[in-house]
């Protein structure tokens, strides 16, 4: 649900409680294709990434199994031994903010080359952050600076992570980074048009590659996205929408297309343990996932988020919708 945050449930604290009411949405795992944006939401589309390599073109039996239970420790087992990928180059959209930040951080430190893009230009006060390459520009304003920047050539994959849980100055006080929207931003400017830019721009670049080994997309979604039923929060279906747009278009235009692959992370609450406002959310949060209330998804650390974001980058295998279950699984491989 809220991927841009993890306070969101301290700002709105009737959140928690009406998630209980939601109905829960029936969970199946098969092979990426062409649905309806109502069918990705009852039932969310992921791929078999742990079992049998797949490429987005071609259909696969439908999993018996969830994701991740059965296929963990083979996956781990194989990714371990792999070395650190030192000659990738990544761009991260919303690379200042409090997810895109973090897989900034871990990329570095696995020997990436990091391109990111900065309202402010080069980002002070963060040595771990040091060897990002910041690019000066407002991807909301003027998102075609995307096609700018992958026109240099070189990338091996994008990862999305623009997004606002507020439409005003008071997504300062609910983002994880204490971001302040463009004024006047909205829910579809700030999630699906830049989402929408960047893939056109991505899939442009990507035109002449080897379609057998498509390079990665990664967006973070939300876990909400695949609700069947409207969000008991008014602002929540504005953002819900965007998100949903968004995966639609990745999965069933840009996915058919094979000129990319596309791979949907759909968080719920993201938190930290030193973000302690947060804390009290998260843990209602845990408890409504063990209790089995429906609509509730188990919160995840955003550390756990980038490390996913990155092993998916780096596993060709994976594509599609990956839930909180299987992000855990690829961040424990990485």
């Amino acid at each position: 649900m809220l991927s841009e945050s993890v306070s969101a449930a301290a700002i709105c604290p009737s959140l928690t409680a009406s998630l209980a009411a939601q109905r829960r949405c029936t969970w199946r795992h098969g092979v990426l294709k062409k649905v309806s944006t109502a069918q990705q939401r009852g039932n969310p589309t992921t791929f078999c990434a742990k079992r049998t390599p797949a490429t987005l073109s071609s259909p696969k039996p439908m999993c018996p199994t969830p994701l991740v239970k059965k296929s963990s420790s083979k996956l781990r087992a194989t990714s371990k031994a792999a070395e650190a990928p030192s000659s990738k180059k990544i761009l991260v959209l919303g690379g200042t903010g409090y997810v895109g930040s973090e897989v900034c951080r871990i990329a570095l430190s696995r020997g990436y080359s990091v391109v990111s893009v900065s309202r402010r230009g080069l980002v002070e006060g963060s040595d771990q952050l040091k060897g990002v390459d910041w690019r000066k520009g407002d991807v909301v304003a003027d998102p075609a600076i995307v096609a700018h920047i992958l026109s240099e050539g070189g990338f091996d994959g994008v990862m999305h992570a623009i997004g606002m849980l507020l439409e005003s100055d008071a997504n300062k006080f609910a983002s994880g980074s204490g971001s302040v929207p463009t004024p006047g931003s909205t829910y579809d400017q700030v999630t699906r048009q830049t989402a929408l830019a960047a893939a056109s721009a991505f899939s442009a670049a990507c035109e002449g590659t080897d379609a057998s080994s498509p390079p990665p997309f990664v967006f973070v979604s939300a876990a909400e996205a695949g609700w069947t039923q409207d969000p008991p929060v008014p602002f929540l279906v504005s953002y819900l929408k965007a998100k949903r747009a968004v995966e639609d278009e990745l999965l069933n235009n840009y996915g058919a297309s094979n000129k990319f692959r596309p791979v949907i992370l759909r968080p719920s609450l993201v938190y930290s343990m030193d973000r302690t406002a947060s804390l009290p959310a998260v843990g209602a949060f845990f408890l409504g996932n063990m209790l089995k209330l429906p609509g509730i998804d188990r919160p995840v650390l955003v550390e756990t988020l980038a490390k996913a974001a990155l092993k998916a980058m780096e596993d060709e295998s994976v594509a599609g919708v990956q839930n909180f279950e299987a992000m855990e699984d690829l961040a424990a491989a990485l």
